[in-house]
C-alpha cells in the first residue's frame, strides 16, 4: 500500500470553551499518546512497523504552542474568527498532523478545525 499526498495543507484548531492554553496542550499530549498506542496496535495487527509521533517534540514538529487570544480577530482569507479567550493551535508545518489525530482533537475536545490550504 502506498500513501499519496496530493496537496500540502496546514490546520488551525480553535478551542472556544474557555480552556487555558496549558490545559489544551496537556489534552493534546494525552491524545497524541493514545494515537501512538493505536498506531502500534494497528502495526502489530497488520504486520508492519508503525508510524508514531515523538511526544518530546510534539510542539515543535507537529503543532505550534497553544496561544490564548487577547482580542477578536477575523481572517478574511480563510474565513475564520477567533474571540478573546479562545485558544488556538496551528500545525507546525504542512501535513504535520496525522488525520486520525485531527479527528481525535475535533471530537474529544469539541475543537473547530480550519483547513488552511
Amino acid at each position: 500500500m502506498v500513501d499519496l499526498i496530493t496537496n500540502s495543507s496546514s490546520e488551525l484548531f480553535i478551542f472556544r470553551k474557555k480552556n487555558t492554553a496549558k490545559a489544551v496542550r496537556d489534552i493534546i499530549v494525552q491524545l497524541a499518546k493514545r494515537y501512538n498506542e493505536n498506531a502500534i496496535n494497528d502495526g502489530r495487527r497488520e504486520g508492519r512497523e508503525p508510524w508514531t509521533l515523538d511526544i518530546r517534540h510534539l510542539f515543535k514538529d507537529v503543532f505550534r504552542e497553544p496561544v490564548t487570544m487577547t482580542g477578536k480577530y477575523h481572517d478574511k482569507d480563510w474565513g475564520y474568527t477567533v474571540n478573546a479567550g479562545d485558544v488556538i493551535v496551528e500545525s507546525a508545518d504542512d501535513n504535520s498532523i496525522p488525520w486520525e489525530l485531527q479527528e481525535m482533537i475535533e471530537t474529544t475536545m469539541n475543537a473547530e478545525r480550519h483547513h488552511l490550504g
